[in-house]
């Protein structure tokens, strides 16, 4: 394991005015969760899984409050046979998480595979600007994202659709998050990496009920201006796929007759047809 420091995310936060410039505990533990939600986002983008976790290695309140996480690998995959595979994943989501911030703030761009809840969980970064605390910034050695004006406005740009039409999509339903609003994601086989899907409250046994499974959605469907892609569906209907585990024989099993030429053989099965 790399030394101390060597894949952290730091979180600084300057209070209100109304609190003399400190920052309340409540909003500091809610952007704290915010950012640790983020990083969990990035970690399952990147490896289909939950490899890392994030421990506190500095801590201080000298105005602004800042805290200082190291993303880790899990123990349980430092000790198994997966350490190989996943040896690289702390480097791997360190570089992502600020690509993919720096991309949204500095070009209006998402980056390539980035899903609707890693969006949706760098809202929650911004969401409490000018509410919570005046002035952000989320940093390293090397970078620094300010948590402005700048990156929620042009993460409101991803949220807004370019067209909407209605119809279904169809895909797996992983997560449901109750943060802000029902919602949960769907996870295509084709086209979008994912899709938030919102729904009203007489729809929650049905999708806690289809968790982990394939579904068909319809609803209210969002589509971006850049991709033609849907972002987001207002859910009206959900409906879970099933896939048949037993197949019926059609036919009995032919002969295989040793020596037999191609010819004769196709000639036989044709007949016997």
């Amino acid at each position: 394991m790399g030394k101390t420091g060597e894949h952290t995310i730091a979180l600084s936060l300057d209070g209100l005015e109304a609190e003399n410039g400190h920052i309340r505990l409540d909003d500091f533990l809610s952007q704290l969760r915010a950012l640790q939600d983020a990083i969990a986002c990035v970690d399952y983008e990147a490896n289909g899984r939950s490899t890392l976790y994030c421990r506190v290695v500095d801590l201080s309140h000298s105005s602004p409050a800042t805290v200082k996480l190291e993303i880790v690998l899990r123990d349980a995959l430092r000790k198994s046979e997966l350490k190989s595979k996943y040896r690289n994943s702390p480097e791997i989501v360190h570089h992502r998480f600020f690509d993919s911030l720096e991309s949204i703030r500095t070009q209006g761009r998402k980056i390539e595979n980035t899903t609707e809840e890693t969006i949706d969980s760098f809202v929650e970064l911004v969401n409490g600007l000018g509410r919570s605390f005046s002035k952000g910034f989320i940093f390293n050695g090397r970078a620094q994202v300010p948590l402005d004006v700048g990156l929620s406005e042009n993460l409101d740009g991803l949220t807004k659709p370019g067209f909407v039409s209605t119809g279904s999509v169809t895909g797996n339903l992983l997560s449901i998050s109750f943060t802000r609003g029902n919602k949960f994601y769907l996870y295509p086989q084709l086209g979008p990496t994912s899709i938030a899907c919102h729904f009203d409250a007489e729809l929650e046994k049905k999708a806690r009920a289809c968790i982990k499974r394939r579904v068909r959605v319809t609803g209210r469907k969002l589509f971006r201006p850049n991709t033609g892609l849907p972002f987001r569906v207002d859910v009206t209907e959900i409906e879970e796929l099933r896939i048949p585990r037993t197949f019926i024989q059609i036919h009995a099993p032919r002969k295989a007759y040793k020596g037999e030429p191609a010819h004769e053989a196709i000639a036989r099965l044709r007949n016997e047809w």
